[in-house]
C-alpha cells in the first residue's frame, strides 16, 4: 500500500469524506480525490497540510513499507502501547 492508498484507508477508518479532508485542509476539489481514485501520487505541500490538519495520524505508519507492522496508524494507539515505566 503506498501514500496515496494509506491516507484513503485514514480517511475511510476515521470515517471522514475525501471532500470532508480537502475542504479541512483548505484544498479545491479533487486534490485528494483525483489521486485516491487514480492510484497516483499527491503534491508535498498537499501531504503537509493533510497531516498538520490530521495531526493524530502516524507518519511513521504512513511512509512505513507494505507489511510492516510495527507502526501504529494513529498516534493514540501509540502512545497506548507505551510502557509504563514508574518514576
Amino acid at each position: 500500500m503506498d501514500v496515496i492508498e494509506k491516507i484513503g484507508t485514514y480517511l475511510s477508518r476515521m470515517n471522514i469524506t475525501v471532500q470532508q479532508a480537502e475542504k479541512d485542509m483548505g484544498a479545491s476539489n479533487g486534490t485528494l480525490a483525483r489521486p485516491i481514485k487514480k492510484g497516483t501520487s499527491i503534491k508535498v505541500d498537499t501531504l503537509e497540510k493533510f497531516l498538520t490538519v490530521n495531526d493524530d495520524l502516524n507518519p511513521n505508519w504512513l511512509f512505513s513499507p507494505v507489511g510492516d507492522k510495527t507502526h501504529k496508524m494513529l498516534k493514540s494507539e501509540v502512545e497506548r502501547e507505551k510502557p509504563y515505566v514508574k518514576q
